[in-house]
């Protein structure tokens, strides 16, 4: 019997395929980059069509370079980005009309609304925008539509329109689950005028989910996973202990603690998630999320020519000690916890005529590390679960040593770096071989592996210093 899965991880981004052993082995991984429109201020959407056929491309890509076949494959575990929009045609599986990302922010009023009739949710969960978007669709008969977040839309597709699924960890991310019940809220369905009937099935974390259609995938491969994209980078570290942490550094930079079974609800912008949930055993998390991170690193180098590329800005920042009083408040697409303000704009300050371009990507850096700092300290502030002593770190930033160490020295203490920077797939493989009975639960510590650990270099006077003096400028005491 093969022990090979594939993972499948659509970010905001990009999509990824990996493939890994059940001992913890990346055998291979493919990415391609996802094409994003901006149609107005505020408005993020992407093509499920082309998300769809990205996909397959890195499918086909990654086997190809194992030299593996579909049949080689024991499971199949899904990840996506969370709370991102798609509406279909449950009889032909085609979309009627684009996805709308998480980020958008075109529920802002309609959360607002809904907040003060009690139903608690933030602009870019799906329950601010989904009304809109099914008032959108191209025409149809409603017993026909069907909606979910991107992780059912990919599953529907894989099965050949057979499963309509989702998971609790994704379900609690869009702001319709009753986390009394488990269940869909029916009060807001009720609220919002919608059908439950087009709302996706809930299922388990882990195990015996689904199945691909050999027409549509071209083989017959058990989906054992659906994981939403944190809580599966969670799994990648073996964040399955009460104040075990991580941080994610993508699109977004995401703050995600264990609370265990334990629903620990701070405000409305740190605010429990289920992490899993299997055989009626749940446990949550704690998150908290910086919008722009690997955004706003982007936008800096196309928009203001600051370094040539995204690698270029660790050299740059590598040339200088400081940031010589520059500073930069990351928020292209507001701010996030613990603020919660999504009006909020970005903002470079501090520029003299002495500045040069290693001082703005050195406070580009520390911006980004200050923010996780102001979510870590409300986090500790508010909670009774202590986090632990070290922090574990993924994503495409954190291969920016100049970057982790800044964290580091920020945060006063250390944080260890996934040897695997796309934590993400990774966590969906462990949940698959989880859910095929390939590995036990005492298991999974095996695919928690770290390139190093960044260790802290300055003491707790001069981190707090430094951060109540960029909190001066930023927000502008």
């Amino acid at each position: 019997m093969s022990e090979h899965i594939l993972a499948i991880d659509v970010g905001t981004t990009s999509a990824r395929a990996l493939i890994v052993s059940t001992s913890g082995t990346v055998l291979g991984m493919a990415q391609k980059k996802l094409k994003t429109a901006y149609p107005q201020a505020g408005y993020v959407e992407q093509d499920p069509n082309h998300v769809w056929h990205t996909l397959n491309e890195v499918v086909e890509k990654v086997l190809a370079n194992t030299g593996l076949s579909k049949r080689d494959l024991k499971a199949i575990g899904v990840t996506t980005q969370r709370s991102s929009i798609v509406v279909w045609d449950k009889r032909t599986g085609a979309a009627l009309g684009p996805m709308i990302v998480w980020s958008d922010l075109r529920g802002s009023e309609r959360a607002i609304e809904l907040l003060e009739k009690g139903y608690l949710l933030g602009a870019q969960m799906a329950a601010a925008k989904l009304e809109g978007a099914i008032h959108s669709a191209d025409d149809i008969d409603m017993k026909h539509l069907a909606w979910g977040t991107l992780d059912s839309f990919i599953v529907s597709k894989l099965s050949g329109g057979g499963a309509h699924l989702t998971d609790r960890s994704q379900a609690s991310t869009t702001g319709y689950l009753d986390i009394e019940t488990m269940k869909w809220n029916g009060l807001l369905i009720s609220e919002q005028s919608l059908d439950d009937v087009s709302f996706p099935q809930i299922v388990d974390t882990w195990g015996e989910i689904a199945e691909t259609s050999k027409t549509s995938f071209g083989a017959h491969i058990p989906i054992t996973a659906l994981v939403a994209d944190q809580q599966s980078a969670m799994m990648a570290h073996n964040c399955t202990q009460p104040g075990d942490c991580k941080i994610t550094y993508g699109t977004s930079g995401v703050f995600n603690m264990h609370t265990g079974s334990e629903l620990t609800f701070i405000s409305e912008t740190l605010i429990p998630w289920v992490q899993s949930s299997v055989s009626g055993k749940t446990t949550f998390c704690l998150e908290g999320m910086v919008f722009t991170v690997g955004a706003m690193f982007d936008w800096t180098v196309d928009h203001l020519n600051i370094g040539r590329n995204v690698t270029e800005l660790e050299t740059l920042a590598n040339q200088v000690d400081g940031s010589d009083g520059v500073f930069v408040l990351p928020a292209l697409q507001g701010l996030g916890a613990p603020h919660g303000n999504p009006e909020q704009t970005a903002l470079f300050g501090g520029i003299t005529s002495s500045t040069t371009k290693a001082h703005i990507a050195r406070a580009l850096l520390e911006g980004v590390a200050f923010r996780i700092a102001e979510i870590m300290e409300r986090v500790s502030e508010h909670t009774s679960v202590p986090t632990a002593s070290t922090l574990s770190a993924d994503g495409g930033a954190s291969a920016n040593d100049v970057f982790m160490q800044i964290q580091a020295n920020i945060l006063v203490r250390p944080v260890q770096r996934h040897r695997t920077r796309e934590a993400t797939a990774l966590g969906a493989s462990v949940c698959a071989a989880l859910g095929a009975g390939s590995i036990a639960q005492s298991d999974v510590d095996t695919f928690a592996d770290y390139d190093r650990v960044f260790e802290p270099e300055w003491s707790s006077d001069k981190a707090e210093t430094k951060l109540r003096n960029w909190r001066d400028r930023a927000y502008q005491r």
